[in-house]
């Protein structure tokens, strides 16, 4: 090989390590202090001018999970203690997705979410942010006028809640890097990262709220006592689906009486055994393969079953909820593609037979289920988002919807506006049969019924989400709003929530 021919390999090899190694810090925080300007801060809190305070913690994770620095971890749960302690709160565990990081401006979309969420609400609320290197470049923040959530966040914070120095300039620098760091990203989070530590900290966090709780006689009265939600978006989803769902096994396994108690014996209607310390989990747009959701919706079917079993009256509220909508094009197409030699995979060559759903067993491959994500994934999703019409007056704002979704009396249905600039209030409601753009999967698989389970799969349409990243829109808040309510009113005693969960499934 001529030196010429050697050197300039030497240089495109070189070229190809500075273009892609990522050029967001390794094993070092981007929030690098408890106190200081809001952008480069591991707590933020809004100014004592903020008519509704809130706050959000950062603990940031390595490349395999670790944490980069414990005492962002130290300072959250106590924060969280300090908070809880002078009043019930509002807990919202947040992990981002592919091509965010504790600087992005998914953390802005977020914060701005918080100060929502504390206007519309009683509670105090505090937020935990679970950063990690979802992005190997620098992000592109938008600081435009067309930032609303920049600029109130910035106003509310008294500074902005992202520093420049850890952003680029202009959106389409580092693009073509940032797509092909998929596999790269996607590995990171379904193995390395998705570890103990996260699961520590969202489990101390929520833990300690309920134990204060408890210590205050708030617990014995459920309209006062705190909540503690936690939020996952694409590969963030992903991670939280593989951080819980090994830890939620033992506390939830607890309230089985099959062993311990006849039919004569069931516990009393008056029973509301809570085992977890997470009051709502919510995956939205998981870019997760489905072939984990399908192991955790095949154990929540039998979860619930055996709360029916045992009469317990939270027996049909959800443990696990998730939404993804049909315009999702990185889940829908994207996804797929990147995974479309899965099945070279000696450990997914196997065929799943006798599943759920199906009325008549046939095999199916289980790289088809790693290969689809859980929202694309007909074997899976159950449940559909509706618009219908209704005789009640809508509420005329954004906060009013909010508020209104949160205090329903029927959590079935709920407001929320149709995506898009001028998109009215509409009533909308949940209901078990596809929407007429799924009606292909009947027709490969035949008739599917819905598998009875505490892991609600709900697919949407472009009028709520629009799009993969669409998920702190008006509309996608109030729909969250409407989901958490459902999960909260199906688990008060108070409320006759099994008959009506009951009379849903079965097509009343």
């Amino acid at each position: 090989m001529s030196p010429t021919v050697l050197f300039g390999l030497i240089g495109a090899l070189l070229v190809c390590y500075f273009l892609f190694r990522g050029n967001t810090p390794i094993g070092k925080p981007m929030r690098v202090a408890p106190n200081g300007t809001p952008g480069e801060s591991w707590y933020i809190e809004s100014t004592p001018q903020v008519d509704t305070p809130h706050s959000c913690s950062f603990v940031e994770f390595d490349g395999h999970g670790d944490y980069i620095d414990f005492k962002q971890h130290e300072h959250a749960w106590q924060t969280v203690k300090r908070l809880a302690e002078a009043q019930p709160l509002i807990l919202v565990t947040y992990c981002h997705g592919w091509k965010n990081n504790s600087q992005s401006y998914d953390v802005v979309k977020f914060v701005d979410f918080l100060g929502r969420l504390a206007a519309t609400t009683k509670y105090r609320v505090h937020g935990v942010y679970l950063g990690w290197r979802g992005n190997l470049y620098r992000p592109y923040v938008d600081t435009g006028t067309a930032a609303t959530a920049y600029a109130d966040t910035k106003e509310r914070f008294g500074g902005p809640v992202v520093s420049t120095r850890w952003s680029r300039r202009h959106a389409w620098a580092s693009r073509v890097q940032e797509n092909f760091s998929y596999w790269s990203r996607r590995r990171a989070a379904e193995f390395k990262v998705s570890g103990v530590p996260m699961a520590r900290t969202i489990y101390t966090c929520a833990s300690l709220v309920k134990s204060i709780d408890k210590d205050k006689g708030r617990a014995a009265n459920q309209s006062a006592s705190s909540r503690v939600l936690v939020l996952g978006h694409s590969f963030g989803a992903l991670m939280l689906e593989r951080a819980l769902n090994a830890t939620c096994l033992d506390p939830l396994m607890n309230q089985w009486s099959w062993f311990t108690r006849t039919a004569e014996q069931k516990l009393p209607e008056s029973a509301h055994p809570d085992p977890m310390p997470l009051d709502f989990v919510l995956f939205v747009n998981s870019a997760a393969p489905s072939v984990y959701a399908k192991a955790m919706r095949d154990f929540l079917a039998a979860h619930q079953s055996a709360l029916v079993h045992a009469g317990t009256v939270a027996a049909f509220a959800p443990v696990f909820v998730s939404i993804t909508s049909s315009a999702d094009s990185a889940t829908r197409y994207a996804h797929p593609a990147a995974n479309l030699l899965c099945g070279l995979y000696a450990s997914l060559r196997r065929n799943y037979t006798d599943l759920i759903k199906m009325n008549v067993p046939r095999p199916v491959r289980q790289s088809w289920f790693y290969r689809r994500t859980p929202g694309h994934q007909p074997l899976l999703v159950d449940h559909w988002l509706s618009d219908t019409s209704s005789k009640l007056t809508p509420p005329a704002s954004h906060p009013a919807v909010l508020k209104e979704n949160l205090q329903s009396t029927q959590p079935l249905g709920f407001w929320a506006h149709a995506s898009g600039p001028n998109g009215a209030v509409q009533r909308w409601k949940l209901t078990l049969q596809p929407a007429s753009a799924d009606g292909k999967w009947v027709a490969k698989f035949g008739p599917l019924h819905p598998s009875h389970c505490s892991y609600w799969f709900i697919r949407c349409d472009k009028r709520i989400i629009r799009d993969h990243n669409d998920i702190w829109s008006d509309t996608a808040m109030e729909v969250y709003a409407a989901l958490y309510r459902l999960v909260d009113w199906s688990r008060n005693p108070s409320n006759p929530s099994n008959q009506v969960l009951r009379d849903y499934w079965s097509g009343k």
